[in-house]
């Protein structure tokens, strides 16, 4: 789970919150997102709660889940330059 000092919390939290906005959106609760995508619903739970650096295979299993382009759940997310 991301700490709080994780630089990235902020934009685990928004892609989090863009991912329930699109699953209600689709009339879909935690545990129907979870059987469209084989993930468990602990799992969809932890991610759209900012709790936990999800992998990109588990963001393209959620985008897939809910009939929408990756980039719809991660759009406008910015993150911290990681140069100096």
């Amino acid at each position: 789970m991301p700490g709080a000092d994780d630089p990235y919390r902020a934009a685990y939290v928004a892609i989090g919150a863009q991912i329930a906005a699109a699953r209600l959106a689709e009339g879909l609760t935690q545990e129907q997102l979870a059987d469209r995508t084989g993930l468990h619903t602990v799992m969809v739970s932890r991610v759209e709660r900012g709790r936990t650096n999800a992998r990109l295979s588990t963001l393209l299993r959620i985008a897939s889940g809910l009939g929408v382009d990756l980039g719809e759940l991660v759009g406008g997310v910015t993150v911290p330059s990681e140069r100096g």
